[in-house]
């Protein structure tokens, strides 16, 4: 297939001497005016230009301005043409974009071969577009395979937590029960049911026992906590900033503005959101040393927002990009896949802010 030439002039007869010069080798198309190059090449753009500079009404270089302004011949090469040898004239040209050059009267061997360079250079940027473009759908398509996989583990995961914290609920908290009941009975009984004095050991094994329950209700929260299930993202927000206040000493601010209690979350939001929110609080903890950490939940512009500030040491930036940042990547996996985005800026000695962003319409997934 012979590769498609547009020749741009004001004059028939120049048009004519080109179409004749290159009508063995190129497929030619004539325009003799701005307006119908221009309909010509956005209808069907050519593998190259040449374009004449001088015309009246719409000169070359309003044209090519057009040309390069028009994502649909934005890549095509465009040739120029002019009478005069104006240095002021080809600079301003290839500024616009133009890929050449070349000054009337112009040999047949010279305009060939410039043509037959720049149409290989086209192509072959053409087909690194494709394959460019290939390659990135290639990769979507990838990232939203595996983005679904993670998801689908992920379920796969609380569900297993949900099963695992019923089973030490119903399993162990019974056996503990039972054991601290009969530890509780022989502590204070006798022979023949005489008041006698509690023998020390029975009762630090009462002690051990509500510890052990104690801990017992800790890891089924950690686990999978009830909260969530019967009362909501929100109480269990509020409910988990507490816990972190009680058993870690971190002051945990937690403020929900009304407009959010009345937006009924999906499940699989809800999970993330606290999951992600539970991750940011676990890395003040651990991480920061700070003494206040406040998290807000509100509305803007059909998005739920969720922030979370600490007045810690600040995570450093280039940690918080780091490939080996598994806790931040899983967030972001998380938010992104419900269509959210997740933003995560240091100051250093100044705090962390964890900033989640939710379309309103991916909240009831």
């Amino acid at each position: 297939m012979l590769p498609t030439v547009l020749l741009v002039d004001d004059s028939p007869e120049q048009l004519s001497l080109l179409a004749n010069l290159l009508k063995d080798e190129y497929e030619v198309k004539l325009a003799t005016n701005g307006p119908r190059a221009l309909h010509l090449a956005v209808r069907s753009p050519p593998d190259v230009i040449v374009l004449d500079v001088a015309m009246p009404g719409m000169d070359g270089y309003a044209v090519l301005e057009c040309l390069k302004g028009d994502a649909a011949t934005r890549s095509v090469p465009v040739l120029m043409l002019t009478a005069m040898e104006d240095e002021a004239a080809e600079q301003r040209g290839l500024e616009l974009g133009a890929i050449d050059f070349l000054t009337k009267p112009v040999s047949a061997p010279r305009l060939k071969a410039r043509l037959s360079n720049h149409v290989v250079m086209a192509r072959a940027d053409q087909a690194l577009r494709r394959a460019h473009a290939e390659l990135e759908q290639r990769v979507h398509e990838r990232t939203a395979e595996l983005r679904n996989l993670t998801a689908h583990q992920n379920c796969i995961k609380e569900e297993e937590r949900k099963r695992i914290a019923r089973e030490i609920h119903d399993e162990l908290g019974g056996l503990l029960t039972g054991i601290k009941s009969y530890l509780s009975v022989a502590a204070q009984s006798g022979k023949g049911g005489e008041m006698i004095q509690p023998d020390p050991h029975l009762l630090e094994a009462c002690a051990l026992a509500d510890s052990a329950m104690d801990t017992v209700r800790r890891v089924i929260a950690d686990l999978r906590p009830s909260v969530l299930d019967q009362l909501g993202l929100w109480t269990a927000l509020e409910w988990y900033g507490g816990q972190v206040e009680k058993h870690h000493g971190l002051c945990c601010e937690v403020t929900i503005d009304a407009a959010c209690t009345e937006v009924a979350l999906g499940p699989q939001c809800s999970i993330a959101l606290f999951r992600i929110v539970q991750e940011s609080l676990t890395n003040v903890v651990r991480h920061a040393g700070a003494t206040h950490a406040a998290l807000r939940a509100r509305i803007e512009a059909c998005e739920l927002v969720i922030e979370l500030q600490d007045d810690g040491c600040g995570i450093d930036t280039g940690r918080a990009r780091s490939p080996n940042s598994w806790g931040l990547i899983g967030m972001n996996e998380r938010v992104r896949y419900l269509g959210g985005e997740l933003t995560v800026r240091g100051t250093p000695g100044k705090g962390t802010t964890v900033l989640i962003r939710m379309p309103m319409e991916m909240t009831y997934e």
